[in-house]
């Protein structure tokens, strides 16, 4: 008899657990996907010499595939946060949809093929190496970093973002998926927050007007 296999349901969505639940449902997407396209290309058995999977079986499979690459499509394009698909070799970005060109201010005309690398600032590129360096060596299923990117009109974004990897059957890399979100107001009232603390400190500490108003220049 056929053996059918089904993948696991996925996890209900929690409040306040938005980026990482997508991150995740991404990725089990795609594992729904490789294995419905593996349940697809395989032979049928055989069994005495009789084929045991019927046509009937390989129609189920095929309209599963179907399904889930059209809910991976949907969940794509429709998410809340910027999500984009990344060549391992080229760093070149494949897939971007319009939450994420729209926050770099991009066309996806312009975004696609474009290298990812610039769009981080030459003094952050060592630490985003490192990063994708430990999710490709698989030490790390995915990363998490706030971080800022470059906007097209020159502009620096801050995002949050959940790195993860892609991988066929065989364990090898496919692409990046970097799930990405717009957090600048966020660092923007930290540093505010930042400053009125340094400032509070320095008039605290200072021994006159005059050194407080230093203390406060070098503070700024």
């Amino acid at each position: 008899a056929a053996v059918h296999q089904h993948a696991d349901p996925a996890p209900e969505v929690r409040p306040g657990r938005r980026r990482g639940l997508v991150a995740r449902g991404l990725d089990a997407l795609v594992d729904v996907r490789r294995r419905a396209a593996h349940r697809a290309q395989a032979g049928p058995g055989e069994e005495g010499g009789r084929l045991v999977l019927p046509l009937r079986a390989l129609r189920r499979a095929q309209a599963s595939l179907k399904a889930n690459e059209e809910l991976m499509r949907t969940s794509f394009e429709q998410a809340a946060v910027g999500i984009a698909h990344i060549a391992p070799a080229t760093y070149r970005i494949l897939m971007a949809n319009d939450k994420f060109c729209n926050l770099l201010g991009y066309t996806q005309g312009e975004l696609i093929g474009t290298d990812s690398r610039l769009l981080t600032p030459s003094d952050d590129m060592p630490a985003r190496e490192a990063e994708r360096a430990q999710v490709m060596s698989g030490r790390i299923k995915t990363s998490s970093s706030e971080r800022p990117l470059t906007r097209k009109d020159g502009a620096l974004v801050w995002i949050n973002r959940n790195l993860s990897l892609a991988r066929d059957l065989a364990g090898q890399p496919q692409y990046f998926i970097s799930v990405i979100e717009d957090i600048t107001e966020r660092k923007r009232a930290d540093q505010l927050l930042t400053l009125e603390h340094a400032v509070a400190r320095s008039l605290a500490n200072a021994t006159s007007a005059s050194a407080a108003l230093i203390e406060v220049i070098r503070s700024l």
